[in-house]
């Protein structure tokens, strides 16, 4: 249960998120049960003796020294479990390599969007399990945080971007057209394609693709990802290295016919 304290602190609508806060909250409500402490005394010992305010200045010292430590105690233990409790929902919901929200943030917040028309983009890094397997995983993991650090800072303040998992990134638009993410998004693949990473002595190039879907009415969010997974799809055919948006229609890309590059599936992040 929360601390008597905060709970009056609540009542005053005082701010208790840091430790100074907690403090001040708590000498105020120390001083106050102290004073009527005090008052109390000052009415039983008026009735018995002629000068009480000896037994009132007693009373309301006894209880700050009482109550002053215990109070704070009490408030220090709570404060330590909400932060504990706040530091375990943030690790659940953040990608520990990119630090960005993770599947299960997506997840969150797909929950919350009901009807609300938006946009999803899907962007990976284009052959990334070769990068892996010819660089290694400490270079596919620089490479994924600069990536998401890209793409973070190219959408601040028009989306948010989370980590799907491996290589693929999700991103929400938040009030933007489906050009808009376009543009934001074919201006951070030319970045990319212009970067040079090292794997010890030897320089790696990398490229993204990406696929943008705009809700259409009555769309489910199912079908939003499918449309965007297609277009993801779409531009890795087309050669790679290329944001599409919705395939034709909305309805997908040509199925692969034999001798197309099969290295890439939606199900496989892979390529």
């Amino acid at each position: 249960m929360k601390p008597l304290p905060l709970r009056f602190a609540d009542r005053l609508k005082l701010p208790t998120n840091r430790s100074g806060e907690v403090r001040r909250a708590v000498v105020l409500f120390v001083l106050i049960e102290a004073t009527l402490v005090g008052g109390i005394l000052t009415a039983i010992f008026a009735v018995v003796e002629p000068s009480p305010l000896v037994f009132s200045v007693i009373g309301i010292g006894l209880t700050i020294l009482v109550a002053l430590p215990v109070n704070l105690q009490s408030c220090k233990a709570w404060m330590k479990l909400l932060d504990a409790n706040q530091q375990l929902t943030w690790t659940s919901i953040t990608d520990p390599l990119t630090q960005l929200p993770n599947r299960r943030a997506y997840s969150d917040r797909m929950t919350e969007v009901g009807t609300d028309d938006l946009v999803l983009a899907l962007v990976d890094v284009d052959r990334f399990k070769r990068i892996n397997d010819d660089f290694g995983h400490a270079t596919g993991d620089e490479i994924l945080v600069e990536v998401s650090h890209l793409l973070s800072f190219a959408m601040e303040g028009s989306g948010t971007v989370y980590r799907m998992g491996g290589d693929e990134f999700a991103i929400v638009g938040d009030a933007i057209s489906s050009e808009h993410m376009h543009d934001i998004l074919d201006a951070t693949r030319e970045t990319v394609a212009k970067l040079t990473f090292h794997a010890g002595s030897r320089p790696v190039r990398i490229t993204i693709s990406g696929g943008i879907s705009h809700r259409r009415p009555g769309q489910s969010l199912d079908d939003l990802y499918r449309a965007a997974d297609a277009a993801l799809y779409g531009a890795k055919l087309a050669g790679r290295n290329n944001i599409w948006d919705d395939a034709p229609q909305g309805t997908g890309v040509p199925p692969l016919t034999v001798g197309d590059d099969l290295e890439w599936r939606p199900a496989n992040r892979s390529g």
